[in-house]
């Protein structure tokens, strides 16, 4: 887990632009990370409810287009 390899460098005393090296990430994101106290979280976004109604509606398939059918 990055976040917990980036505390932990820094912790050692290890600059940031050296962890950002070593891991392979860019600057800003040990900069973010290493001043988090959690681990980040992954939040999905909330579907839209015009979104899933039209889904419904069409079956899954996009509207409007013609089903395909592969020829081998």
């Amino acid at each position: 887990m990055e976040w917990a390899q980036v505390r932990a460098l820094a912790a050692d005393g290890v600059s940031q632009r050296e962890i950002a090296a070593r891991l392979g990430i860019n600057r800003r994101t040990v900069a973010r990370l290493a001043a988090s106290s959690e681990p980040p979280r992954y939040a999905r976004a909330p579907e839209r409810a015009d979104m899933s109604a039209s889904k419904e509606q069409s079956g899954g398939s996009s509207q409007g287009q013609a089903p395909v059918s592969l020829v081998t």
